[in-house]
């Protein structure tokens, strides 16, 4: 079998979206494709008898938000498979046969959301001035200055906001196929249920549209008759809503919201709001771990928002992050709930049948990089059904679960990858490298990550810790490290690696590495200046200094203030929480990786880092790339991604 190379980045393929409908599961296959620098999303399906794969529209770089139709009859989805390459929405009969395109806004649409068997809700925004022709003028010889007004002005992914720009709701009858306008605002809004009877409509916006340092949205209720709204009051006031669901009967809307008690790192919450009454309950408010998917990886494309799926009008399925898992559970309105699946597995995404005991899934496992399944409710088993890389003939690694305790007796967990090849355990034979995860409340899982099947393949042993800081292991842990980062879970980094050293003695301690992206950044640059035990670092997408961060990142003064407990009136605490105050201390050479376009860890943050490290005299080098945003390593440019892993690899290897 062929050891995973950084080709297998294009050979492989990821599954999602899937949606079943009697005997036939469909979902989005994608694809990176290095010729045309893309990913290519293809709409297929599996026929759980016959087996057979059937493609049902061409590969286009937007295939997305696959829905059925509330008759079962048609499929509806946003592509960008038009004249002009607009996103726009689509409807294609289960019948067969084309597409149909259904909409054509000048500038495409964001959102939709089917109310009933004839009509639909969309979302689309328009620019007052058109942004090409503001572009234009900014590259001629008289360029207009931008104005500022706003504290959010700027946003990873989309650059400088426009402000001169309208947001609005349209309804299609999907009969006539004519729209009309619902809603019009001047900012951004989201639209998260429509009523089947269309009498009403649930819609959020963020708060600081009314107090710009106010965090969290408010959620309204919208009558459709008479264009009134009334405020839902989500308790506490500060908190927001992520996902919106209703029971068949729609008698009551299941909510997962974010009360906001420890500001970003608050476990969310289930409620239930009662149509009738609208009362909104917690039905779970002692749930200790986070619900939903927070599992970082770098393979899986198009994945959407796991879904609340209703067994009936009272129970309903959900997942939960548990223990670097995403389990699946049954729960009912009354509070009531139990784990149904708990394999070592990252379910992201699922769907259930109408009037089936079975739930459609696509997951993935540390040696699986994407796979179609059923999951049998009652029996309580998973079956794989398709499995898009099963030609390919790689070699994944297996990895070993790592469990040790931090300074107050409680659990760690991590992941040691080791080499494909190593030599016996009484020899020091190989490498190995501390991979530090972003967030910081995310977490390392069970999930399928090619950059370390990678360095696996490439002889080195890969280490993946969830510190102190880190999701899935409840409250107080992903909590621990606010206003006190390089701390603990500093502590905690090097505790795992001794942990994993006295573990595997064939390790050669003199060729140890680290690497990590935004916090996994953060915490590099701050490795670097308190320990020479590494022989290279590599740090991306970094934070060097909060003080400047607080000023230039998108988020940077919600993000400071919130996870450090300090604003720009600490200045010195601020200063004492950065890496940059340490970087004359470091010995380590250090590779930085940063994109040009990044707006949430910005481009100074590296550069300052560089100049810091130039000035040590230590062996540094920085690579910046183009037209690329924070998620570069996970859905950046292709050629660029490839250029990534392979500017790690020479690195280290230089440094061997």
């Amino acid at each position: 079998m062929k050891l995973v190379d950084i080709q297998a980045l294009e050979q492989l393929k990821s599954v999602s979206n899937p949606i079943q409908v009697g005997k036939l599961i469909f979902f989005i296959e994608t694809e990176l494709q290095m010729d045309s620098n893309h990913y290519v999303q293809t709409i297929k399906s599996y026929h759980t008898e016959t087996e057979e794969v059937k493609v049902w529209s061409p590969g286009g770089t937007v295939n997305q938000h696959l829905t059925l139709s509330t008759d079962q009859r048609y499929l509806f989805f946003i592509s960008n498979h038009t004249e002009d390459k607009k996103a726009q929405l689509f409807r294609m009969s289960l019948e067969g046969g084309a597409a149909e395109q259904l909409t054509k806004v000048p500038k495409g649409i964001s959102h939709y959301l089917q109310a009933n068997d004839h009509s639909i809700y969309y979302q689309w925004s328009e620019a007052t001035q058109d942004k090409e022709g503001a572009e234009q003028a900014e590259k001629s010889e008289k360029p207009e200055a931008v104005i500022v007004e706003d504290l959010t002005y700027k946003a990873d992914g989309a650059g400088y906001l426009e402000y001169d720009k309208a947001y609005y709701l349209s309804n299609l009858d999907l009969n006539s196929l004519k729209s009309e306008q619902i809603m019009e605002r001047s900012k951004p809004f989201k639209v998260n249920f429509v009523a089947r009877d269309e009498n009403y409509l649930l819609w959020s916006e963020s708060r600081s549209y009314h107090d710009e340092w106010q965090l969290g949205e408010n959620l309204y209720r919208h009558n459709l008759s008479n264009g009134e709204d009334t405020l839902i009051a989500i308790p506490p006031k500060k908190g927001s809503i992520s996902f919106v669901s209703a029971n068949p009967s729609q008698t009551d809307l299941l909510m997962i919201a974010n009360t906001f008690d420890y500001a970003f790192v608050t476990l969310p919450v289930l409620y239930r709001y009662e149509v009738a009454t609208g009362q909104l309950t917690a039905i779970n408010p002692e749930f200790d771990d986070y619900i939903g998917d927070i599992i970082v990886a770098d393979f899986q494309q198009n994945k959407e928002e796991f879904p609340i799926e209703w067994l009936d009008d009272e129970a309903f399925l959900f997942i939960v992050t548990a223990q670097g898992r995403t389990d699946l559970y049954r729960g009912d309105i009354a509070g009531n709930y139990h784990c149904l699946l708990d394999q070592p597995l990252h379910l992201t995404g699922g769907n259930i049948c109408p009037g089936s005991k079975e739930i459609s899934v696509t997951y993935s496992s540390v040696s699986l990089p994407s796979a179609l399944g059923k999951f049998d409710i009652e029996e309580r088993t998973l079956t794989l059904v398709y499995d898009p890389n099963a030609t390919t003939e790689y070699h994944y690694q297996a990895a070993e679960e790592i469990n040790y305790t931090d300074s107050t007796g409680q659990p760690i967990y991590g992941w040691y990858l080791p080499p494909v090849e190593e030599s016996s355990a009484n020899e020091k034979s190989h490498p190995a490298i501390l991979y530090i995860h972003g967030g910081p409340q995310v977490c390392y899982g069970e999930t399928f990550f090619h950059e370390m099947q990678y360095f696996a393949a490439q002889g080195y042993g890969v280490m993946m810790l969830n510190p102190r800081g880190s999701n899935g292991y409840g409250q107080a842990h992903v909590a621990s490290i606010l206003g006190d980062y390089g701390n603990v879970d500093y502590q905690d980094l090097m505790t795992g690696l001794d942990y994993v050293l006295e573990q595997h003695p064939e390790i050669d301690q003199s060729h140890l590495y680290v690497a990590g992206g935004s916090y996994g950044g953060f915490m590099t640059n701050w490795i670097v200046g308190h320990t020479d035990r590494f022989r290279a670092a590599c740090t991306q997408r970094c934070i060097s200094n909060w003080i400047s961060f607080y000023g230039t990142s998108d988020i940077g003064a919600f993000f400071v203030e919130c996870q450090l407990e300090r604003d720009l009136s600490d200045s010195e605490g601020l200063w004492n929480l950065s890496p940059l105050k340490y970087a004359h201390q470091s010995k380590t050479p250090l590779l930085i990786l940063h994109g040009r376009e990044d707006y949430r860890c910005p481009l100074e943050q590296a550069q300052q880092m560089y100049i810091a490290m130039k000035k040590k005299g230590i062996d540094t080098k920085m690579i910046e790339f183009p037209s690329s945003s924070h998620g570069l390593s996970r859905n950046g440019l292709p050629n660029l991604r490839v250029a990534r892993i392979q500017a790690i690899k020479d690195w280290f290897k230089k440094h061997s």
